[in-house]
């Protein structure tokens, strides 16, 4: 589902609704000084702190039972899909470090269980 960046005041109440990260360019414009702006640089390197990580968990249990989701796994986590020039980003998705997602790569393929 995706959402707009809003706000709104009525009846002395202020509401913000969230935004993702695919209207980036549509809301960029900020509106208080000294802020830091939604770019897809400031995402991904933490700097700009309302945007969080997306987690993809498997059940390790799982893996042996349903060799398929190691497949996907390894799908979702692909150049095509999740790489600097991939589809997901296309979705709004900041892509990881290329350094980062190899390291989930080759977690991946031992079945190693990695921690955030």
């Amino acid at each position: 589902m995706k959402t707009r960046l809003s706000l709104s005041q009525k009846a002395g109440l202020l509401s913000l609704g969230l935004f993702a990260a695919i209207y980036l360019n549509e809301f960029a414009s900020p509106r208080v000084r000294n802020i830091v702006k939604p770019t897809l640089e400031n995402i991904a390197s933490g700097e700009y702190r309302l945007a969080r990580p997306l987690y993809f968990y498997i059940k390790k249990a799982h893996i042996d039972r349903l060799p398929a989701i190691k497949d996907y796994a390894l799908a979702f986590m692909s150049e095509e899909a999740a790489g600097d020039n991939g589809y997901l980003k296309e979705h709004g998705l900041v892509p990881l470090p290329a350094t980062e997602r190899a390291k989930v790569r080759e977690a991946i393929t031992a079945g190693t269980v990695m921690q955030h």
